[in-house]
């Protein structure tokens, strides 16, 4: 049987400094190193081809990430893709994704990421609100994001997402519904819509201008875009993504959420080989550019775990219900044993998951503390916590 993939390149520049809410690996002012890195890239997809994936594998899905992957031209995105080419099999219907910042689209950059391959652009506008986008510390207004949509819709992107963000210093529920009618009056047809968190390596972290608002108001914000986009028909389809249909949905994002297997390239870039085996390159572009890759050789740049029985049905637990088909409920069976039952019983008395067709699903109110719903549910489960 044909192998099939998901490809993942990380593009670890930003310009102007990197945001200060961002976890992301990404190296910023460095923008004169992005040829070498290109180089870099291309020797590790060659390396590539006699480790996993195996050469002539179907590459199912491309995802451009970062960083900043729309400091790429359209030139280098297709000698990208063109490289991957080489190894594994893309073919028309691959579905190739691009995250763009707003003040990098322009006419003539969207038409050559078009030309390149790329059928998918996902725009980080954040907010259509001015005031929301000053709290965050973004370089671009309103007035951008919608030139950039109107922009990537006339270069010919027929799928268009928009990134937006809740909950950040200054937004208000207003601002979010705003920038939801915005983004879909301009066309998108998918939204990825987060919460403002700030990890320890975050600029922002411990800045009081910047701090994370209060649970409350956050909740208020989540349930508000969920209702504005239920009202316009729109598929809740993960806890944080939503699209006009079924066939709007990010496939990329899709292989992640449901133990598909997957390869990063590029530094800090993570991979997932089932059914166990996780691995990813290290956080250094200094490291990934000076490496000189053996095809077939082991890559001292990567790092991995295999993950243990018990990890693993921890894993699809968490991933089944961020997604709106939810989790089995033999999976959970297989968790919690014989108090399966109950303790589904109770949880939807709680309102946070709901029983349908043999699939446990997570309410809005469930989603809103998955964290602690899975941790509940594997708290009472008879599977053993040391294997």
């Amino acid at each position: 049987m044909e192998e099939s993939f998901s490809l993942y390149v990380h593009v670890p520049f930003c310009r102007g400094g990197k945001c200060l809410y961002c976890d992301f690996y990404s190296v910023p002012d460095r923008v004169e190193l992005l040829d070498d890195y290109l180089d870099a890239l291309g020797r590790e997809v060659e390396a590539s081809a006699g480790l996993w994936p195996p050469a002539g594998s179907r590459v199912r899905t491309v995802f451009f990430g970062g960083g900043t992957p729309s400091l790429l031209s359209g030139a280098q995105v297709a000698s990208v893709l063109e490289k991957a080419a080489a190894v594994w099999s893309l073919d028309p219907e691959t579905e190739i994704s691009l995250e763009a910042n707003p003040e990098d689209v322009s006419l003539e950059a969207a038409a050559g990421w078009r030309a390149a391959g790329v059928n998918r652009l996902s725009v980080g506008c954040q907010s259509f609100a001015d005031r929301a986008l000053a709290g965050l510390g973004r370089r671009h207004d309103s007035a951008a994001c919608q030139a950039a949509l109107d922009r990537a819709r006339k270069a010919g992107f027929e799928r268009l997402s928009a990134d937006l963000i809740l909950g950040g210093p200054g937004c208000t529920e207003s601002m979010v519904i705003e920038s939801i009618d915005t983004a879909l009056a301009l066309g998108a047809d998918h939204l990825s819509i987060y919460g403002y968190h700030l990890e320890a390596t975050c600029p922002a972290h411990a800045v009081p201008d910047f701090a994370e608002c209060e649970e409350s108001i956050y909740r208020a914000q989540y349930l508000a875009a969920c209702e504005s986009l239920a009202r316009a028909g729109w598929l809740h389809y993960e806890m944080s993504n939503w699209a006009r249909d079924a066939r709007c949905t990010c496939s990329h994002n899709l292989a992640y959420w449901t133990g598909q297997p997957y390869l990063g390239l590029g530094p800090s870039a993570h991979s997932f080989q089932p059914p166990d085996r996780r691995f990813w390159n290290k956080r250094s572009l200094e490291e990934y550019l000076s490496y000189a890759w053996s095809p077939g050789a082991p890559n001292p740049l990567r790092e991995g775990e295999f993950l243990s029985p018990r990890q693993r049905l921890a894993e699809h637990l968490m991933l089944g219900l961020r997604l709106e088909s939810g989790a089995s409920v033999a999976l959970v069976g297989q968790i919690l044993g014989r108090s399966t039952a109950q303790v589904l019983r109770e949880l939807d008395s709680a309102g946070l998951v709901r029983l349908r067709d043999s699939r446990v699903r997570a309410t809005r109110e469930g989603l809103l503390v998955l964290d602690s719903l899975v941790d509940r549910i594997l708290a009472r489960g008879e599977f053993p916590l040391d294997k």
